[in-house]
């Protein structure tokens, strides 16, 4: 299959379930939120700050070193390697967590005084959960998306963990007698997580077991060899993204972190699309640079950018509009995290434009130069947040991480096109900026003037800008999105 349609094809059903994954994500920190208050919702964001970091930590880069070798093995019937690299893998992280567990243990009054200021022990357990479930989670993911089977890898790394949390707050909402604990929460919810994830994975091993084809297993060693570059650039691209929570947890207070997650729950919004083909894009991107096909690099990377654009630029839009509507989902005291949200989709739309070029580079073999980038960036980001956090609080992790996001991303894409050529046609999204901006200043006006209710003018801004977006796309992708339509219908039928 030509790689275009293929991402098309692969996107179009990830993006649903992706989607899904988002809202299920952001019920279930809307729920925290409004059960255990900006405070409770603080500690919940630190918590899965720090735990997030040492899942990439444990995970040696494998994630991403999995679909690799597995897209390698798949193109040529060799499912004896598969298993083999499968099972090799996942044990290293299995025992690296307990070696970092063991390790977190015996400093576990510095950190857990210096972050949380608590001595808590529960809270190295939650953060221990959290960190397996994760990197298990990864990891299995990054195996199937190898495979090419992206819906079901969609359905594990987007939803699974917010299934298995929201059925465990649900849990202890209305089964257990008394006001619920958050501790109760993260208990139910992790031990939930971890039994899901090991029925999957005993039900991959089963599957591949059944495969008997393949070549004389390939040195392990190759799989460190590859992993080692990806996990240093994964260090620092994790530290970046959660130096601003952290900075806020060290220099400022935990409801500043809750009011700060608040904000970044919906700017994340703008970069969906990314996320959505992320997965489908690496494979492909496999495929295409091991027959050295440079151009169908470039046709690619700048499709999915056009695409990302259409929906980023609307959803950045809607945001500037609705916002702050839609922050006081959490909570009246949530409010003053709309200008932090428009500061980090801003950073969002940023990335939007620059595409997903660390992924390129990371699946290129061209690690190290995004190490050397992320490196510059997270020095960057931590100089910023010194200055800015103790005096602004969460306005000031924004501003200091949004402008570090513009100069990574600023830079990977550089150095993505001058070593692949890459072409962007930006003007192609021209005519579809100007409109919206149009559309927005429309918008903003009607709620200014108080005459229309919000809700009615939210609808009016989805439904004017679906039809503008329409309009921008390619008649084969118009012809394509009608056939599709038509089968939906007609399978109803």
């Amino acid at each position: 299959m030509n790689p275009k349609k293929e991402l098309f094809k692969g996107s179009v059903i990830v993006s649903v379930i992706t989607f899904t994954g988002h809202i299920l994500s952001t019920i279930l920190k809307l729920l925290i939120s409004r059960i255990f208050g900006i405070e409770g919702f603080g500690f919940y964001a630190l918590l899965m700050t720090i735990s997030r970091f040492f899942t990439t930590l444990i995970e040696m880069g494998y994630p991403q070193s999995i679909v690799h070798f597995t897209t390698k093995f798949k193109i040529k019937n060799d499912w004896e390697n598969i298993k083999y690299f499968f099972i090799k893998g996942l044990t290293r992280i299995i025992i690296f967590s307990l070696l970092l567990g063991s390790l977190l243990f015996i400093f576990k009054d510095y950190l857990l005084g210096l972050i949380f200021s608590s001595n808590n022990i529960n809270i190295l357990f939650f953060i221990l959960g959290i960190m397996v479930v994760f990197a298990i989670n990864n990891y299995i993911s990054g195996m199937l998306r190898g495979l090419k089977y992206f819906k079901e890898q969609a359905i594990i790394f987007t939803s699974l963990y917010a299934i298995q949390m929201i059925s465990a707050i649900l849990i202890i909402r209305f089964l257990l007698i008394g006001k619920p604990e958050i501790d109760h929460f993260l208990s139910l919810g992790i031990f939930l997580n971890i039994i899901a994830l090991s029925i999957i994975t005993l039900i991959i091993i089963i599957k591949i077991l059944k495969n008997k084809k393949g070549e004389k297993r390939k040195d392990i060693k190759l799989l460190n060899a590859y992993s080692y570059p990806i996990w240093l650039s994964s260090l620092l691209q994790s530290a970046f993204q959660k130096t601003d929570r952290i900075m806020l947890g060290l220099l400022s207070s935990i409801q500043q972190v809750g009011i700060y997650s608040a904000g970044l729950t919906f700017s994340i919004l703008v970069a969906f699309p990314l996320k959505a083909m992320g997965p489908v894009f690496q494979p492909l991107i496999t495929e295409l640079y091991t027959k050295n096909d440079f151009t169908g690099i470039s046709i690619l990377y700048n499709t999915m950018v056009r695409w990302a654009l259409l929906f980023g630029i609307p959803t950045f839009g809607g945001i500037i509009c609705f916002g702050e509507h839609f922050i006081q989902l959490f909570g009246e005291e949530f409010i003053v995290g709309y200008r932090i949200m428009i500061i980090l989709s801003f950073s969002q739309l940023i990335s939007t434009i620059s595409g997903t070029s660390g992924t390129l580079l990371n699946m290129t073999g061209k690690q190290k130069s995004n190490a050397k980038i992320i490196t510059v960036g997270l020095i960057i980001t931590i100089i910023l947040n010194i200055l800015l956090v103790p005096k602004w609080g969460a306005l000031g992790a924004a501003i200091g991480t949004s402008i570090s996001v513009i100069f990574i991303n600023a830079f990977r894409l550089k150095v993505a096109i001058n070593y692949f050529g890459i072409k962007i046609d930006y003007l192609a999204v021209v005519p579809l900026f100007i409109k919206c901006t149009l559309l927005i200043v429309i918008c903003v006006n009607m709620i200014e003037i108080n005459r229309v209710h919000w809700i009615i003018t939210a609808l009016t801004y989805t439904f004017v800008s679906g039809i503008i977006v329409y309009h921008s796309l390619y008649e084969n992708e118009k012809t394509f999105m009608k056939r599709k339509i038509a089968e939906t219908l007609n399978s109803n039928d």
